[in-house]
């Protein structure tokens, strides 16, 4: 008993720091991204940090730039000055707009509104007016308005809601523009240190895929005869197949291997079949027609992806993974072609109706993660680099908070031709975490149901 309870810690143990690693690498890598181009165009990079919360180790400050170990181990991020939203003003001129329109400014670390929207109502009239006839008109403030702020602090009759607002005036004179800020730069400067993140992630899991080809060998999954996931809608589905089921028959015919499962599945498009399952000590029959669709595969002689017209009843067979050596040429070029074949797969399943069915979430990462320590770092390593390759993908769509918000925002700068305010981009962000924390809790529901299935 004791022997078997020390085991399992030490399964859990291993599957843990495993998760810790591949997450860790994964993010780190897509950051990295972020962090070289905007070195490459001389922003100013404030940190980058291993791990969240907590600093435990200033590892070191390299051109400006502070590099940090920290507490949570999971992850980490690099801090880019200027790309925050309380930072979209930061180093920008005072700017006082012209009377017929809002009298709204935008100052130094914080805009006029979001000042406004702290204390709401609470900045009387002449305190505001105080503040904008300080602004001279080369945008910045004049030795009369410098002296009037100042007078105008030393009367007792303020809130402290006005003397933080002159305050915050009166301090902007103190900074400068800084030119290597993230919201000075032009918008396709800002855009490449976006794209850079999942680029990052595309390059790393594809180096990762052709690493593992030239020194462990290719991956090759050899189909057997048992059903590993059904898709909901589909004829398995349909007719009641479940994970587990062992598909023996087709026609009276006997099923010995997985590929001649999936040759007879392939090859009879709309064709109805009766198909003999084992499930447990249970065997019966059960009818499905395989659905005609047009799938991409992979000639195993020439390596080149054909697209051919196949039938398919909605599972996916239990692979045998076996590793197959090659020359490091063969390797880069199968590498690239199953890359492209798992991006195309991949964003057919994200727009397909069974989008969700098909999506797994940290819950399905950690049984992958926890199925593949059984089968060695080899394993590993191909679900990182597969995994490396989803965040690239997914961090390309346009919800906010996820790279493709920030570049859809920077859309909405150009055809507007100003840039987006705090407010504005505090609540775009606001839509995006309240997507993002629905899609988790859609998708974590899925997995659990999944893995009790």
């Amino acid at each position: 008993m004791t022997s078997h309870l020390v085991a399992s810690l030490i399964d859990i143990l291993r599957t843990a720091a495993y998760f810790i690693a591949v997450i860790t690498v994964l993010v780190v890598a897509h950051e990295c991204g972020h962090f070289l181009a905007a070195k490459l165009l001389k922003m100013r990079v404030v940190e980058f940090s291993i791990f969240f919360w907590k600093r435990v180790w200033r590892i070191a400050t390299i051109n400006g730039t502070e590099y940090n170990l920290r507490l949570l181990p999971l992850g980490g991020f690099v801090k880019v000055a200027g790309m925050e939203p309380d930072d979209l003003f930061h180093g920008a001129a005072l700017i006082r707009p012209a009377r017929a329109t809002k009298r709204e400014k935008r100052l130094i670390g914080m805009s006029d509104d979001a000042m406004a929207r702290l204390v709401p109502g609470q900045i009387g009239e002449p305190v505001r007016e105080l503040a904008w006839n300080s602004v001279g008109a080369d945008c910045n403030l004049t030795f009369r308005g410098i002296a009037d702020l100042q007078q105008r602090l030393r009367s007792a009759d303020l809130t402290a809601e006005e003397r933080n607002y002159l305050q915050q005036t009166l301090d902007a004179r103190h900074h400068e523009v800084d030119p290597a800020e993230f919201n000075q730069r032009p918008i396709w400067q800002r855009a490449i240190v976006i794209l850079a993140g999942p680029f990052a992630s595309l390059l790393f899991g594809y180096l990762l895929f052709c690493a593992l080809g030239i020194t462990m060998g290719l991956p090759d999954g050899i189909p057997t005869n048992q059903v590993d996931t059904v898709v909901a809608g589909m004829p398995a589905a349909k007719v009641g197949l479940k994970p587990g089921d062992r598909i023996v028959a087709i026609n009276g015919k006997p099923i010995r291997t997985g590929a001649d499962t999936v040759n007879t599945i392939h090859s009879s498009a709309g064709v109805l079949l009766h198909i003999t399952v084992q499930r447990g000590a249970q065997v019966f029959q059960v009818a499905a027609a395989p659905v005609a669709t047009n799938e991409p595969i992979l000639n195993p002689r020439t390596h080149h992806l054909n697209t051919v017209r196949v039938g398919l009843i909605g599972y996916s067979p239990v692979e045998q993974i076996v590793w197959r050596h090659s020359s490091a040429l063969n390797s880069v070029r199968v590498c690239s072609e199953q890359l492209y074949t798992y991006v195309v797969e991949t964003l057919r399943t994200l727009f397909s109706k069974h989008a969700f069915q098909n999506l797994g979430g940290a819950v399905s990462i950690g049984a992958e993660i926890h199925h593949d320590s059984h089968h060695g770092p080899a394993q590993v390593m191909l679900t990182a680099a597969l995994l490396s390759i989803s965040i690239g993908l997914l961090n390309l769509f346009p919800i906010p908070i996820l790279d493709g918000g920030h570049l859809l925002m920077m859309l909405v700068e150009f055809i507007r031709r100003r840039k987006m305010s705090s407010t504005e981009v505090e609540a775009f962000q606001s839509i995006g975490l309240a997507i993002i924390a629905v899609l988790v809790l859609v998708v974590m529901v899925h997995d659990i149901q999944r893995l009790r299935g």
